[in-house]
């Protein structure tokens, strides 16, 4: 798994509402890894907590519905 920081470039997500809501984690502190897995674009994490599984959600790199997807990243980066 590999790990970007704000300051070091990552690959960009393929759905704009998506990489749209992983800038605004990445703003807030948040860690995004990319995987290379399957439909699972890559995972995000919170910085606080190392690898806490309730602190770790999926990106999905085709969702059935991006804005959707944004959302509910959006709405666990609230939590």
């Amino acid at each position: 798994m590999l790990l970007y920081r704000v300051n070091m470039a990552r690959p960009r997500h393929p759905k704009k509402e998506v990489e749209g809501a992983l800038q605004e984690a990445e703003s807030v502190g948040w860690i995004v890894a990319s995987t290379r897995s399957g439909h699972r674009w890559g995972v995000m994490r919170c910085g606080a907590a190392g690898e806490a599984s309730e602190c770790r959600v999926s990106n999905w790199s085709t969702p059935r519905n991006s804005g959707n997807h944004a959302k509910q990243l959006r709405r666990f980066i609230a939590r």
